[in-house]
């Protein structure tokens, strides 16, 4: 049981316990910002990255960078359930699509979580409904993050490791940015999103690894019995 805690899992750990913290935080310096008299904590921060009004071209980019991140998962999705059709056996799915798939389920949960149950702050513009955190920045950031590794971990794919690389990251950064300028959310809700997308990116990451050392301690085991025969 102690081979799953590995540095990446400790990671994801401790960026979930910061995630925790800064809703804490999100209660102290509260005021009320934007047209919805939104209220809202660390408003201190929060103000000065406040747009004076809506921004539709930034709306529509960040919705479509989200669709590109969209399209990115129905790919691992299909891949998926094509393996699993293949083997007939959910754990013979390549791990790190499987890994993929439980975390989706995951921020899935989260967002029904943040939108209806837990509401720490609503949108500063636009609806007047939860808007932490964003949802647009934590499945783009943590999708991107995911198939870099996935891209990283494929001998197929190891090419396209750069170029993925920096199209990830530009379009986390524009979804950061769109989502903000647009009026959507508050500072605080891409910052946030951003912790959460690298903490579940880093459990995911270390629930793969511990799979790596049981595989990797499974041929070892076969090899040892084959010796001894």
């Amino acid at each position: 049981m102690k081979k799953i805690f590995n540095n990446y899992f400790i990671i994801g750990i401790v960026l979930l316990f910061m995630f925790g913290l800064m809703i804490v935080l999100l209660q102290f310096d509260t005021a009320k910002l934007g047209i919805n008299e939104s209220e809202v904590g660390l408003q201190t921060i929060n103000k000065k990255f406040l747009p004076n009004d809506t921004s539709s071209m930034w709306d529509d980019l960040s919705d479509l960078v989200l669709y590109s991140a969209i399209v990115v998962l129905c790919i691992f999705a299909v891949k998926g359930l094509l393996s699993l059709f293949d083997t007939g056996n959910l754990f013979k799915v390549e791990k790190e699509l499987l890994v993929f798939g439980f975390s989706i389920v995951f921020i899935i949960a989260l967002w029904i979580l943040f939108d209806f149950v837990i509401v720490i702050n609503n949108r500063p513009y636009f609806e007047n409904e939860s808007s932490f955190p964003s949802t647009h920045v934590l499945l783009v950031t943590y999708i991107s993050l995911y198939t870099v590794l996935y891209v990283s971990r494929k001998d197929d794919y190891k090419s396209y490791l750069i170029p993925v690389s920096i199209i990830g990251a530009i379009l986390s950064l524009l979804v950061f940015i769109g989502r903000i300028k647009s009026g959507n959310h508050f500072f605080t809700d891409c910052l946030g999103a951003v912790i959460l997308a690298f903490a579940i990116f880093f459990v995911s990451f270390g629930v793969i690894k511990y799979l790596d050392s049981k595989e990797n301690n499974v041929k070892i085991q076969k090899n040892s019995d084959v010796d001894i025969e």
